[in-house]
């Protein structure tokens, strides 16, 4: 969601992986397989709507920071790209 959040504003989005932290037995997350996550994740809320709250607040913002609510290919493309098999 903060994906689509960050678009409404203008503002470009990076996958944090910041508040990942490995196990007891001090392997690290896959920072990959989290990424490819959030981006299949944004891409089924693109095809399945956002939340009823979050679309009007993405709606409000969009209008606010005057960005189009919709057209975000260039997101779309990022998002298809992360979401394939390396």
């Amino acid at each position: 969601m903060k994906w689509r959040l960050a678009l409404a504003c203008g503002i470009k989005f990076n996958v944090s992986c910041d508040n990942l932290s490995g196990d007891e037995f001090g392997r690290q997350p896959d920072h990959i397989a989290f990424e490819q996550d959030v981006a299949r994740q944004f891409k089924a809320y693109l095809a399945d709507r956002f939340p009823p709250r979050a679309e009007l607040f993405i709606a409000a913002l969009s209008q606010f920071y005057q960005q189009d609510i919709y057209g975000h290919q260039e997101a779309l493309d990022i998002a298809n790209r992360q979401t394939e098999v390396a």
